[in-house]
């Protein structure tokens, strides 16, 4: 498999199950909100949080004392929060970024997208088996595919 072709099948399917997570992740957000934060060990410093709530997720660095990990969900935040732009805050003690789930959903759809039309592109070139879709480069155009045995149309 050449180069090219490898990366375009990782984009092609990696972009579709991200895709998949993404709407998953949305769909769960819906319906209440998850948050996971883990603090310093030993001495005061930063705390990082990531939360899905209201079809978006959210990074957060707080200024934090030491305490263990939390993982929560919260049944109450539920309904769509009508976010349709990246939110941020940068301050003394705390960095927190925003972003709504379609944004990173319509990047997964966009090129995984594209990747399968290429793909497909590719197929109908006419230097791919028609019955076994066999890759035919090289072989003089009359020859039968060494894959199927069938000769092309």
């Amino acid at each position: 498999m050449r180069p090219r072709r490898r990366t375009r099948k990782l984009v092609k399917w990696g972009g579709a199950v991200l895709l998949l997570l993404t709407a998953a992740a949305w769909i769960v957000s819906m319906f209440g909100g998850l948050y996971i934060s883990t603090y310093p060990r030993k001495k005061v410093g930063w705390s990082l949080g990531i939360s899905a709530a209201r079809g978006a997720i959210a990074v957060s660095l707080v200024r934090a004392v030491p305490r263990p990990t939390e993982i929560i969900w919260d049944p109450f935040q539920v309904g769509f929060y009508s976010i349709w732009k990246v939110d941020w805050r940068v301050d003394v003690n705390l960095k927190y970024a925003r972003v709504p789930l379609w944004m990173p959903g319509l990047f997964f759809a966009a090129a995984s997208g594209i990747a399968w039309r290429l793909d497909i592109r590719d197929h109908r070139r006419g230097h791919h088996c028609p019955s076994c879709s066999y890759d035919r480069s090289g072989l003089a155009p009359a020859a039968p595919c060494p894959e199927c045995g069938k000769s092309p149309a």
